[in-house]
């Protein structure tokens, strides 16, 4: 009777851990469980957005992909005959700059949105893009000379590429607290001895520390209503190693060029002078913005039957880009016309995207290469991806 007693406590003191095990079990899976669900789900929002930063890519791709065709006009009588024999008239380059310049201009440095929902493209979710041109920006490997470990053309006077980019990045020093910042840049390529491959390789020096935090566009701009202009100058924004020459571009400045040409801050979309004061109503900002935007193309079109590829800044400035830039020649920092290139021939772009789904956000900074060719009476472009990093 007392062995039977002894086994009975043995079995029930068995069963009370097998099931305290069991609860111990359940308890960590649901743990487990409770955090898993929603890492899958803020995992999966972050694979579709980078998926999306992918497709802001290929908008800015369409953009600066579009094809030139000239309209070919019949003639009458017995000339039509004759026009099957001729061969079609192709694009001059004037027409092909002009079509760049007519679709870019009023996007380029602009955040544009592209808004995704789940009934028409199958998720919800935003695109929302930047373009800017790397040949609006500073080479500053073309601007040294790695052989002789210092800036091109550095002799002693006011021509002195050195002195021009002294004054012209003096707003940068005081700005980013950066002082002497040619100095140290002269001092950073002469020491390396040989090219930089990215501009953010300038950050491993204490000279650059002011850009540890402005390395690319500010990260939030589609949600301001002040200009980038209030904050802090960007890295990428100024600097390039990406184009072949050490000329810039004047029709294709970036925010960050046009703040150290002394050019006056415009609204991105009318090309009007801010208003900081005015309190007006999304819908009547939207339907503004919308006149402002069609008003600048007639401006922009208007402007660029004067096109021509070739330039001489001294003299064509202030007929073909201060009725765009408010600025005359003369007004421009000291002899920084020298730096404009004679030529329009831009073929490198960078474009910054944001794309969101959910609470996910992710950023690429991509660097763009538009490439020529022709078909008869139209001219296409193939836009490469040469480079891109996720921000």
């Amino acid at each position: 009777m007392k062995m039977q007693a002894t086994r009975s406590g043995y079995i029930l003191v068995m069963a009370l851990m097998i099931i305290s095990l069991v609860v111990l079990i359940t308890g960590i899976m649901t743990n487990l469980g409770d955090s898993y669900v929603p890492y899958m789900h803020a995992m999966t929002q972050r694979n579709k957005a980078r998926i999306l930063a992918l497709g802001g890519i290929a908008c800015a791709q369409s953009q600066l992909g579009m094809s030139v065709e000239v309209e070919q006009k019949a003639k009458e009588g017995a000339q039509i005959q004759q026009q099957d024999t001729k061969k079609p008239q192709a694009p001059t380059p004037e027409q092909e700059a002009t079509a760049l310049l007519k679709n870019l201009l009023p996007v380029l440095n602009v955040w544009q949105t592209v808004p995704l929902t789940l009934e028409k493209e199958g998720i919800d979710g935003t695109i929302q893009y930047r373009i800017t041109c790397e040949d609006g920006k500073l080479n500053i490997n073309e601007l040294f000379d790695f052989k002789t470990k210092k800036f091109k053309d550095d002799k002693k006077g006011d021509l002195s590429i050195k002195t021009i980019l002294t004054t012209l990045l003096a707003p940068v020093e005081k700005r980013m607290k950066t002082p002497e910042m040619v100095a140290a840049l002269e001092s950073i390529l002469a020491k390396r001895g040989y090219p930089l491959n990215d501009v953010t390789e300038l950050l491993s020096n204490t000279g650059f520390a002011g850009f540890k935090h402005a390395q690319f566009s500010s990260r939030e701009p589609h949600n301001k209503k002040s200009s980038e202009s209030t904050s802090s100058f960007i890295l990428t924004d100024l600097f390039t190693t990406h184009t072949t020459h050490m000329a810039v571009e004047p029709w294709l400045l970036s925010e960050g060029l046009k703040r150290l040409y002394m050019i006056p801050e415009t609204d991105k979309v009318s090309g009007t002078k801010k208003d900081a004061s005015s309190s007006a109503s999304s819908y009547a900002a939207a339907s503004a913005d919308k006149k402002a935007t069609a008003d600048r193309q007639e401006k922009i079109t208007e402007l660029l039957k004067k096109f021509k590829i070739a330039a001489d800044w001294n003299r064509d400035w202030d007929e073909r880009l201060q009725p765009f830039y408010g600025i005359s020649f003369k007004q421009l920092p000291k002899n920084s016309g020298v730096l404009f290139t004679k030529s329009f021939e831009p073929r490198i772009f960078s474009v910054m995207v944001d794309a969101t789904v959910g609470d996910s956000t992710q950023r690429l900074y991509a660097i763009l290469e538009r490439i020529k060719k022709s078909q008869d009476t139209k001219t296409q472009y193939d836009i490469y991806i040469r480079s891109f990093y996720w921000v």
